[in-house]
């Protein structure tokens, strides 16, 4: 279930597409995510680091912790809902002798994603995401 009710825009220049918020706290906003890094911690959980673009805000909109942990939690559904159908749409088993390193690329994809699913599902996000509108 997603957190609150969005849908995606276009975004004229970029490869992907925009969030627009449809309801709640940031219901008018509209932002657009840009770099998305999990990195591996001493502790072997997962850190994902994120940044972002506001592209239009609502009155009385802050870009503040609260937001932060709402676009990465938004982040974290997407890449739930996303993720999966997109390895599953490449099957590297119907590939006579597919690369060693492709197949090695989409096992660490598939295991970082598990690990960051459960590191989100157990920790919450990260607080280090940062903002590329100011």
């Amino acid at each position: 279930m997603s957190p609150v009710k969005f849908e995606y825009i276009p975004v004229e220049g970029a490869d992907t597409d925009a969030i627009s918020v449809l309801e709640g706290q940031y219901e008018g906003l509209h932002f657009h995510y840009g770099t998305v890094k999990f990195i591996e911690r001493e502790d072997d959980q997962m850190e994902m680091k994120f940044n972002y673009h506001i592209l239009k805000q609502p009155d009385g909109f802050e870009d503040n912790e609260s937001f932060k942990h709402f676009a990465g939690d938004l982040l974290v559904y997407i890449l739930e809902q996303e993720l999966p159908s997109l390895a599953q749409q490449a099957d590297y088993d119907e590939i006579d002798d597919p690369p060693a390193e492709l197949k090695e690329n989409l096992e660490n994809l598939k295991q970082e994603q598990e690990k960051a699913r459960l590191a989100n599902a157990a920790n919450g996000t990260d607080d280090s995401s940062t903002s590329d509108s100011q």
